[in-house]
């Protein structure tokens, strides 16, 4: 009696947590080529899986077809959502999309169900004939599958992708009203399932994996460490040892460069510094390797035991030379700095004519960056090295040498991993925040968890300087949410209050904000051509692109 007791829940429990063979079956196949890019590939993936928890009946099965996963297990869409099967998917980055494996398999895994739905979404061209997989293709329809497509769109990559191989009036686009066309495209499809669209019920808190968002940028848009003793930079000094300089000059040279290393940490661990240094005579002489540095006292020793060369000028092409093979062979992540000390006068590297000086030192600066320091002495003539420098890094030996070259060491040391785009208060001072629009549309929460899955939050404004850089990044087309909610009531002595996805509070007529309109209570917001407006939360009907915000790479965080 135990024993069939057992057996019969069992046998309950697989009915009900395995769709039945009569109920529609989606098989999901997306594009994960180069064309798309990672951080795109993942975006695409939160909105399909939207769209779908949007759209499809609620006894809807769905399997995700990828290269890794070719035989997939049919699962009910709350089951797959909160497996988190459409971020599981990995992107390959391969030079091309070819479905037709992804297509066969789904034509293995579907032999027996009645009610198939193939939903592929790319951004590559597909069409037929002509390609491998249209033999695939019409063999799925023959059987009575019904072949959706969904066309990716950014604004920077050209016109639409082309397809001609959705079954008629199963064609969608990454727009807008995709919510609404693609519930009337499931709607009216010829299934034998008597169920139709019946949103699936999806507890939000439990939607697939959640990473933490410790890298959110809070409290506005901070400037980047000035922790000297936490930078880890690759820095070829480069002393010039010539005549011109002198030899009691050229001591004041070194002891400059002491003093504005003495706060680093040199040493061959992954967050320290290293140190190489030129000594430019005639010939340039590579005196000390980066290899060679051990600790910051030994670092600083090197450099007080450069000794003077006297020679009669400082070959600062052949310097630039080497320094561009010995970067270009290095082995290291660090970013790289280069900094020329010298009482050289170098004219103008423009017009038809480049001197050779000009092209080296432009070699250079495609991957590193070129700092200058002018010395200037009462019995010589103006010095000027800016043409060879990088933007914000030509300096004079004077009192503001100091904090000058500490602000660079700061902006060297804090950048944006690509394709993210780093906020500047101005064009020398980057802050710790990258930001990047993703082209998907989709609800706010949707964008909430997909910012918050990749370490950031939604973008957060609090300047006008900002609004502007976040309006240049966006199309000026579509509408796009950030990360600002307004409460639903009034609080704060009468005013209309919100919040940051960032924890920052916003105060309506206090804080910095840019809407058309006074903010709607209980709403989300969203920027088109740099202007607010609000919206109503997850309004299917109106899904929106988004801004996301993630700390960027600064002394402090490694």
């Amino acid at each position: 009696m135990v024993a069939a007791t057992c057996v019969s829940a069992v046998l309950f429990l697989t009915a009900f947590l395995v769709p039945a063979s009569g109920n529609l079956h989606v098989a999901f196949i997306a594009d994960s080529s180069e064309s798309v890019g990672k951080l795109s590939f993942d975006a695409y993936n939160y909105a399909i899986e939207d769209l779908f928890v949007q759209s499809l009946p609620n006894d809807a099965a769905v399997a995700v077809f990828s290269e890794d996963h070719p035989n997939p297990a049919w699962k009910p869409l709350d089951a797959v959502v909160k497996d988190g099967d459409f971020q599981h998917l990995t992107y390959s980055g391969e030079p091309r999309f070819d479905p037709a494996k992804s297509l066969q398999n789904v034509i293995n895994e579907t032999t027996n169900l009645s009610d198939v739905l193939v939903f592929i979404a790319t951004n590559s061209n597909l069409q037929c004939p002509g390609r491998s997989f249209c033999r695939t293709v019409a063999a799925l329809k023959e059987r009575g599958a019904t072949v959706a497509t969904f066309r990716y769109t950014f604004t920077d990559t050209g016109p639409l992708p082309e397809l001609n191989i959705a079954s008629e009036g199963f064609a969608l686009t990454s727009e807008e009203n995709m919510y609404v066309t693609f519930k009337k495209m499931v709607q009216r499809g010829n299934w034998t399932s008597s169920s139709k669209s019946t949103p699936v019920l999806v507890d939000e808190r439990k939607r697939g994996p959640s990473a933490t968002n410790a890298n959110v940028v809070r409290g506005g848009d901070k400037r980047c460490s000035g922790d000297r003793a936490k930078m880890a930079i690759d820095i070829y000094l480069l002393l010039d040892s010539s005549q011109s300089i002198g030899n009691t000059s050229f001591q004041t040279v070194k002891s400059t460069a002491s003093d504005m290393f003495d706060q680093l940490t040199f040493g061959q661990n992954g967050y320290n510094s290293r140190l190489a240094i030129v000594n430019v005579g005639d010939e340039p002489l590579l005196i000390h390797r980066l290899d060679d540095t051990t600790n910051t006292d030994a670092a600083l020793r090197s450099i007080e035991g450069v000794p003077y060369l006297d020679a009669k000028s400082a070959n600062l092409h052949g310097a630039f030379s080497l320094i561009g093979n010995l970067v270009k062979n290095r082995e290291s992540e660090r970013p790289v700095l280069v900094v020329l000390m010298s009482d050289q006068h170098v004219g103008s590297c423009d017009g038809p004519h480049i001197p050779d000086l000009c092209r080296s030192a432009a070699q250079v600066r495609e991957t590193a960056t070129v700092a200058t320091i002018a010395f200037k002495f009462y019995d010589a003539g103006s010095a000027n090295l800016s043409t060879l420098a990088s933007p914000c890094a030509s300096f004079t030996n004077n009192e503001q040498l100091p904090s000058q070259f500490h602000h660079l060491l700061s902006s060297i040391t804090c950048f944006c991993p690509s394709p993210w785009h780093q906020f500047k208060l101005d064009a020398c001072t980057p802050t710790t925040s990258c930001v990047r629009p993703m082209e998907s549309f989709v609800k706010y929460t949707t964008a909430q968890r997909y910012c918050k899955n990749h370490g950031g939050s939604l973008v957060t404004i609090l300047s006008q300087a900002k609004n502007d850089f976040v309006t240049g990044l966006t199309d000026g087309v579509s509408q796009f949410y950030v990360g600002l909610t307004i409460d639903p009531y009034h609080t704060f002595l009468g005013y209309t209050t919100g919040r940051w996805d960032s924890g920052d509070n916003y105060i309506d007529g206090v804080s910095y904000g840019n809407f058309v309109a006074p903010p709607t209570l209980n709403s989300c917001t969203v920027t088109k051509k740099g202007i607010w407006a609000s919206l109503t939360c997850d309004d299917e009907t109106h899904p929106a692109k988004y801004v996301c915000e993630v700390r960027g790479i600064d002394a402090d965080v490694h």
